[in-house]
């Protein structure tokens, strides 16, 4: 059975790491804008597998918001993250390799944050 875990952004790292402790193996990171009260904000969710079941880390965060990577316990990590930093301008501490938001040479920094995104939950 498929699994959602909900996660204060303070302790994505903390969760992943349990997670990755389990011999699970990390399958994506996906990041989409929302509302944080009345501020823009992210939603990042932490896609795993282990044996054809799938767990799911969702953290919702504010702009300012600096998240801990998750790179150092999943190497490949960086790419995800990087490609987060790159379209979402989101910031992460710790990030293994960093490109410094030049991963993806695109016409806008931070194409993908929209300012015009529903409230979370509606």
């Amino acid at each position: 059975m498929d699994e959602m875990i909900t996660c204060s952004p303070e302790f994505i790292y903390e969760t992943v790491s349990e997670i990755r402790d389990a011999n699970y193996r990390l399958v994506q990171i996906h990041c989409t804008n929302v509302k944080v009260g009345n501020t823009d904000g992210y939603e990042m969710t932490y896609t795993f597998d282990k044996e054809y079941v799938l767990k799911q880390v969702r953290t919702i965060f504010s702009p300012n918001f600096v998240l801990n990577s998750v790179s150092s316990l999943y190497e490949f990590a960086f790419l995800y993250e990087n490609e987060v930093k790159d379209l979402f301008g989101v910031n992460f501490r710790n990030l293994t390799i960093d490109f410094k938001g030049n991963l993806y040479q695109t016409a806008l920094r931070s194409p993908m944050r929209n300012t015009e995104v529903d409230e979370v939950g509606k």
